[in-house]
């Protein structure tokens, strides 16, 4: 699995840039496919769409995590939120969209755009942009 793993984020080359669900999905999913407990994670882009670094905002127990908004904007000119599932049910939770609207919203204020909420699962992925959940 390990390999699979290294071989699939090699794939992006040295500077990740996440332009798109799937390059998100292909960073991330390893990091987080194979986790028991539901994780939180914030990756800060620069305008170019490179990840300039991320963080584990939170974990959990097997179906849901808290994560504090303040905690979620740093220094960044954009951020991509990405959580598992470790059920393996790709869909959104009324409380994964209240989240990432609420974030959304002072992201708004501080002139920090999420570009997208990224849910692992397995092998599969939502994405709130694509689904148009984001704005």
């Amino acid at each position: 699995f390990e390999l699979s793993r290294r071989i699939q984020v090699a794939s992006l080359g040295e500077q990740i840039r996440i332009t798109s669900p799937s390059d998100a999905a292909a960073y991330f999913g390893p990091k987080l496919r194979d986790l028991t407990k539901e994780t939180f994670l914030v990756a800060f882009l620069n305008n170019a769409k490179i990840v300039m670094g991320y963080k584990k905002i939170s974990s959990g127990g097997a179906t849901a995590t808290v994560v504090d908004t303040a905690e979620v904007l740093n220094e960044a000119n954009s951020i991509l939120l990405v959580h598992n599932h470790p059920s393996g049910n790709t869909a959104e939770s009324k409380a994964d969209r209240q989240l990432t609207r609420r974030i959304a919203e002072v992201g708004k204020l501080l002139g920090i755009p999420v570009d997208d909420h990224i849910i692992i699962a397995g092998d599969s992925y939502t994405s709130f942009r694509a689904k148009g959940l984001l704005n």
